[in-house]
């Protein structure tokens, strides 16, 4: 019975490492996760541990430099109403003298469009949002924003074109110069 219990001992050495070293896509800190933790993070990431190679980060991971999706709107966003649930349609009560009447209006919270701005990226689906409403290319989307006329779906081409308009201004910087 030991000789079973070392065979499988020594398998399960062959076999791939519990503990896996990640790189964290928004600071850069280095750890270590282990068990349970890798496998939630590998589910939360749509990655499963038959697609990750021996020792290798899965495709997902390994890049740190391709910005990683938020974790609300799974970098959509764009995320559901949650008062009418997509739908545009609430139901409210109108009150007549002795019965109650349930009546659908326009949703006062998307105002009929079924859907949000994702609150936690501010709709450009990108998950480390630090600093961005203060980047230059950012000046649209906060004026938007603040004007309260942010469409959900927007975001991510007011900040590319944000980007667009900063470096053809540093082009004709560069050529003027």
């Amino acid at each position: 019975a030991r000789g079973d219990g070392a065979a499988a001992a020594a398998d399960d050495e062959d076999a791939a490492p519990r503990e896996r070293e990640l790189t964290c896509g928004c600071c850069g800190k280095r750890g270590m996760l282990a068990g349970a933790a890798y496998a939630a993070l590998m589910l939360t990431a749509g990655v499963g541990e038959a697609s990750a190679g021996e020792g290798e980060a899965p495709a997902s991971l390994a890049a740190p430099d391709a910005p990683l999706p938020c974790l609300e709107c799974a970098g959509t966003g764009v995320i559901v109403c949650d008062m009418c649930g997509g739908t545009g349609k609430w139901r409210a009560i109108a009150r007549k003298r002795r019965q109650d009447v349930y009546e659908f209006v326009e949703c006062p919270q998307c105002f009929g469009k079924g859907a949000l701005v994702c609150p936690l990226c501010y709709g450009t689906g990108l998950r480390n949002t630090r600093g961005l409403l203060r980047r230059p290319e950012a000046t649209e989307l906060v004026r938007k924003m603040y004007n309260g006329t942010l469409v959900p779906g927007e975001a991510k081409g007011l900040i590319e074109k944000g980007k667009e308009e900063m470096r053809m201004a540093a082009e004709q910087a560069q050529q003027s110069a």
